[in-house]
């Protein structure tokens, strides 16, 4: 059934009339009628009630009244959508984060874009900034957010300083969790429990002293499940200070000294083929973040 057959029958039933219906199409009336009768042919049954000067509509012209201008709504649907295609930003972004309290801006921004596109969906998978870096490159994830150093080679990247406070994390009965500030000596006679990364990167040199003087009773990657070890009684929790630490009833001491500038980033591959969506949020972040420092 061709479109244009639809659109002559809606006119002549808007009409009531043929004859001003094809004056209103810019046909012939002799063709119009034609048109009409062939499309009755098609149908099967008889669409008008013709008098002498008005035409009004059967019960199955009405049926196909109503059913012909859902149809020729939806193609003008489609023909808008497919002419606006290049505006159209919808789809799946991919995000590794390492755990830190700097994900707030970007949190922020992720649901700032999703008003502006609410077609998107964002997929964020908390790893460590050597998964998150290796996934990235793999282009199994569109945007990794990472502690450094950052290959400069494969990615390109956006640096962000953080400002973050060391310190112990601990159950409310551990001996250590009535102190106001704790020095490195301090931790000497409890098991700890450190961040892997501090480790292999030799900031836990820089920070507390020579590992194989402490009592290093595990390591982590994320902290989530270590949250859980320390109240077990495993050991204290060496970390960055969370807000949210407080509401798991644990009590975080900071180091003196312990804080420090760190540079976080925010990091893609180069000649990713991005997505339309991904690709707009990473123009997105260049906006927001190039000359952003977050504290």
């Amino acid at each position: 059934m061709d479109t244009r057959i639809l659109e002559y029958f809606l006119t002549a039933a808007r009409e009531e009339n043929i004859t001003r219906a094809a004056e209103i199409l810019r046909v012939s009336q002799p063709s119009l009628s034609r048109q009409i009768m062939q499309l009755e042919n098609e149908m099967g049954c008889s669409l008008f009630i013709r008098g002498n000067k008005n035409v009004r509509l059967t019960p199955e012209g009405l049926l196909l009244k109503n059913r012909a201008e859902e149809i020729l709504s939806l193609v003008d649907k489609t023909r808008a959508e497919l002419l606006n295609e290049k505006e159209y930003i919808g789809g799946d972004i991919y995000l590794g984060a390492m755990e830190s309290g700097a994900f707030r801006p970007l949190a922020d921004l992720m649901v700032r874009f999703r008003r502006q596109y609410p077609d998107v969906c964002f997929h964020v998978i908390s790893e460590h900034s050597s998964a998150i870096s290796h996934q990235v490159d793999q282009g199994l994830i569109d945007f990794g957010f990472v502690m450094g150093p950052v290959n400069e080679e494969k990615f390109r990247f956006i640096p962000i300083k953080i400002q973050e406070q060391w310190g112990i994390l601990t159950p409310a009965d551990h001996p250590l969790a009535r102190r106001t500030s704790l020095a490195a000596h301090d931790l000497l006679p409890y098991p700890l429990i450190v961040p892997q990364r501090i480790l292999k990167n030799g900031s836990f040199t820089d920070l507390l002293g020579r590992p194989k003087d402490f009592q290093i009773a595990a390591t982590y990657n994320l902290i989530s499940n270590v949250l859980i070890l320390t109240e077990a009684g495993a050991g204290a929790v060496l970390c960055l200070y969370r807000e949210q630490y407080a509401a798991k009833g644990l009590r975080f001491i900071p180091l003196s000294p312990g804080s420090c500038e760190e540079n976080a980033f925010f990091i893609w591959k180069k000649d990713h083929a991005f997505s339309r969506a991904a690709g707009r949020f990473a123009q997105e972040i260049c906006n927001s973040f190039s000359e952003l420092q977050i504290t």
